[in-house]
């Protein structure tokens, strides 16, 4: 039996985009900082996102616009890479796949503009559903600060790292 022929490959080089650019209806591929969430709603929980050796939180490494071609339920899809910061869990890597059909609830059913739309420049952490973000690494936040009921967390080490990283200062002004 003949083997199938390879799919075409496509080569990719990170480059520095405009904030704008990776927000989740310019639907990027990009490399660190927080996840650009494809679907918003039903996005991994904390147990997801937790590596299964040390039970840490995952960083998020990378994602990457990979639609389907001729998939309506896949017009867009992204893959979402995750890994442990930890050296010993160099194997904790988990993938995660958030795809819509090209009519959905979230996003409009014509190509996003390829020009800058004002108050683009903050940082969402609260979904149009109603979900929060961890203000660490933008994945779903369950968990609110005990003081201010400002600040949302996806677990008790990155609510830690927040309050060291001044959000002790801040809270405690408020």
């Amino acid at each position: 039996m003949a083997a199938a022929a390879p799919g075409p490959v496509e080569l990719g080089f990170a480059e520095e985009a405009p904030a704008w650019r990776l927000r989740s209806e310019q639907f990027p591929s990009k490399v660190g900082g927080r996840p650009a969430w494809l679907g918003l709603a039903e996005l991994p929980g904390p147990g997801a996102l937790a590596c299964a050796r040390c039970g840490r939180p995952l960083a998020f490494l990378l994602q990457v616009y990979a639609p389907l071609p001729g998939r309506d339920d896949a017009f867009h899809r992204s893959l979402f890479l995750f890994c442990c910061r930890e050296p010993p869990c160099c194997a904790g890597l988990r993938v995660f796949r958030n795809q819509l059909p090209r009519n959905n609830a979230f996003y409009s059913y014509e190509p996003p503009s390829e020009t800058e739309a004002l108050g683009t420049e903050c940082v969402c952490l609260q979904l149009k559903s109603g979900a929060h973000l961890c203000r660490v690494c933008g994945c779903l936040a369950p968990m609110t600060c005990s003081r201010c009921k400002q600040a949302h967390y996806c677990s008790k080490e990155h609510q830690t790292l927040d309050w060291r990283l001044g959000h002790k200062q801040a809270c405690t002004q408020s």
